[in-house]
């Protein structure tokens, strides 16, 4: 199954694209942005980590393929908690080539979409690293998402310590959003 957007599909992460996500994933500056992996990850890692993800209830892991550059990235929802309708979204444009083209944008769209229409989720989450301005301005200012907080001094980077900014939408929040901007429209 794929998941359609505008200008990106989403789809189950193919064997013979983990070794670019591999190098995504272990190159300090895009790992700086993340706030997630802390430690450099062999292929073997990175595959059992696939594995282990793909079947989880819990998570989620997709390509971002585009027609133009092929995959760009990857997305996921975590700690999925159907009980209480909500979940986390991450995403990394990992070619840097390819960030700045509204893939991003289109990924957060797109999964919101999947999220509130197909999934039946009520709200999202995620968490940036506070020097993260490209991060927030995607999600808060271009996909219509809340700064809900902070957590202070949450992450350690080259010896200093950094903010966790909560933030995040709910399906009616994302209703609006939509029919305030029209992104679907004619798609």
């Amino acid at each position: 199954m794929y998941i359609k957007g505008r200008i990106v599909t989403l789809k189950a992460i193919a064997p013979n694209e983990l070794a670019l996500i591999f190098s995504w994933i272990n190159d300090p500056e895009t790992n700086n942005l993340l706030g997630t992996w802390r430690f450099p990850e062999n292929i073997a890692e990175e595959l059992h980590s696939l594995d282990c993800f793909s079947n989880s209830a819990e998570s989620k892991y997709f390509a971002i393929h585009t027609d133009e550059a092929g995959i760009v990235g990857i997305a996921s929802f975590m700690d999925i908690n159907m009980g209480d309708k909500n979940a986390c979204l991450w995403l990394c444009i990992g070619d840097k080539q390819n960030r700045g083209k509204k893939y991003a944008i289109d990924t957060v769209m797109t999964m919101m979409r999947f999220a509130f229409n197909d999934l039946s989720l009520n709200r999202l989450n995620a968490r940036i690293i506070e020097y993260n301005f490209a991060a927030f301005n995607l999600f808060v200012n271009k996909c219509g998402w809340k700064n809900e907080g902070l957590q202070k001094q949450y992450y350690l980077r080259n010896g200093k310590y950094w903010d966790r900014i909560l933030i995040g939408i709910t399906a009616a929040d994302y209703k609006d959003f939509i029919a305030k901007n029209g992104y679907w429209e004619g798609h």
